[in-house]
């Protein structure tokens, strides 16, 4: 049987509901913001770090999360990304007052001038470039425009706008036209099929009285050679009643995004959640060293091992430790304050803080990456899929003690044949070490993984729980006792995973409320 946590909080009485709850903001640097709405270029190396700059007053960028929570269910919006403000990213979250203006005091940008014939101030400008693969001649990304000019100042020279510059040319146009995307031009009126209007408080947690469907914007790149791309948004005329834009997470780049991410990627997170293969999800808590998943055949033979280190805590576990083998190298990293530290084949190596590719492992790039004070990332690319362009990763990543590793679009060539805790893949069955039985009870089958005498010992250090040794898990009457005992109570649990992945959050209600700590829902 898959364990569902879902199901375990309602054997509690426990009613999980949706939560209406605002935007999340949160400060970020350039690099940070460019790496949410392009991750796979970043980590592909194809974005040059060294020219992304910010134009404007140093927070009118950030980061957002809770998008669709914030405007009620909203399909037709995205729940993550970035946001570049004419005023303050942060006002977005109030309750629509109809009057936000923030004035910076800071100067206007000459292409949007050029572009609405207005005078424009308090300009707001990410720019950077990035080389294509020679293969390549696609640029796709998903936006929405917002403003408190709405609707009172449409037909006037207060005609806020964006505008996505690549190679001079400006992408943010209204579908099928080439009229650019603004005050003016999107409304109750005007292209209204794009267009939502709040001036009745219809999303009262959302601060513009107006805000355009999400758009592709869609363009042709030079195929092999240097792009420069910039985003641009701008008071026009006066500073007064601030413009806001919205920009997808990970929907910058050379294949179009039509629809909102799936669940979080095949691998083990937080408390220990297990996401299998075919994209099922269970809990293991055995507090011992388990097979994640392994695979002799990866790499012509080279093979790979990923292996997890689970540590108890009161009536639980977390993930401790990871360590892969890849060849004859080993990479290993444990959370806790020390988590820029991590080992290869037993060496201890420290990234200070420096973002960029900080080792290899049997040929494979190991790059590092601070989301934040809390949690760092460490990728190991496997190259791009041919197929579909997308890059094909390994991803170890921390947060406070925790440690987290999944595989992003895995392909047949690199995994075909996998086992372990994920299932077998494709299909994430819960088939046991000689491939002939299919396991359904989730208890047996993590203890049928764990770590044997005869597999390779990963981990520089002997674990406290031995290959041999009982891989001692609590039973469900502990768990309920623990989570009865809580001192976060449920309330608090879903407000501090409000910003979640959808599929992901009743896991990770369920761990705020076990580690009684609300700040671990930033493992997720």
């Amino acid at each position: 049987m898959i364990f569902n946590t879902a199901i375990f909080f309602i054997a509690l009485h426990l009613s999980l509901v949706n939560v209406r709850g605002e935007l999340i903001i949160e400060n970020a640097t350039p690099l940070s913001l460019v790496y949410n709405i392009a991750p796979d270029l970043v980590d592909m190396g194809i974005i040059d770090e060294n020219s992304i700059t910010l134009i404007g007053h140093e927070n009118c960028a950030a980061l957002f999360a809770n998008g669709i929570a914030t405007v009620g269910g909203l399909s037709d919006f995205p729940d993550s990304g970035i946001a570049l403000a004419s005023g303050s990213p942060h006002s977005l979250k109030n309750s629509d007052s109809g009057m936000e203006s923030t004035c910076h005091g800071t100067p206007g940008d000459s292409y949007l001038s050029d572009l609405t014939g207005s005078y424009t101030q308090d300009a707001c400008v990410l720019e950077f470039q990035f080389l294509t693969p020679p293969d390549v001649d696609k640029l796709y990304m998903n936006y929405i425009l917002g403003s408190d000019e709405y609707t009172e100042y449409v037909g006037s020279e207060f005609n806020d706008a964006f505008a996505l510059v690549l190679n001079g040319d400006n992408l943010a146009v209204i579908p099928g036209s080439e009229s650019y995307v603004s005050i003016n031009t999107v409304n109750d009126v005007e292209n209204s099929e794009y267009y939502n209007g709040n001036e009745d408080g219809q999303f009262p947690l959302f601060e513009p009285d107006g805000f355009t469907t999400m758009l592709t914007a869609e363009g042709d790149l030079i195929a092999g050679e240097l792009n420069t791309i910039s985003f641009r948004v701008a008071d026009a005329a006066d500073c007064a009643y601030d413009t806001w834009v919205l920009i997808q997470e990970s929907s910058f780049g050379f294949v179009e995004r039509t629809e909102a991410p799936s669940g979080s990627p095949a691998g083990a997170y937080g408390d220990p959640h297990i996401n299998t293969w075919g994209g099922e999800s269970y809990d293991f808590h055995g507090a011992c060293d388990l097979v994640l998943f392994s695979n002799p055949s990866f790499d012509n033979g080279s093979g790979v091992d990923v292996h997890i280190r689970n540590k108890r805590m009161n009536m639980w576990s977390f993930i401790e430790t990871t360590s892969i083998r890849i060849g004859n190298d080993i990479f290993e990293l444990t959370g806790g304050k020390d988590n820029n530290i991590f080992l290869i084949n037993g060496i201890v190596q420290n990234v200070k803080n420096e973002n960029g590719v900080v080792g290899s492992i049997s040929g494979y790039d190991i790059k590092y990456i601070q989301v934040n004070e809390k949690s760092r990332k460490f990728v190991i690319n496997l190259g791009t899929n041919q197929n579909s362009n997308n890059l094909e990763e390994i991803v170890f990543t921390t947060w406070n003690s925790f440690v987290s590793v999944s595989v992003k679009n895995p392909t047949m060539d690199h995994f075909d044949g996998s086992l372990g805790l994920m299932g077998s893949f494709p299909a994430g069955a819960l088939v046991s070490r000689d491939g002939k039985n299919v396991f359904d009870d989730w208890n047996k089958f993590g203890q049928e993984w764990q770590v044997l005498n005869s597999e390779p010992q990963l981990f520089a250090q002997r674990g406290t729980v031995g290959p041999n040794d009982m891989c001692s898990s609590p039973s469900y009457v502990e768990m309920r006792r623990r989570l009865q005992a809580s001192v976060v109570t449920l309330k608090e649990a879903e407000i501090a995973c409000d910003s979640v992945n959808k599929e992901m959050k009743d896991l990770c209600i369920f761990d705020v409320m076990a580690t009684n700590d609300k700040s671990s829902s930033g493992a997720y």
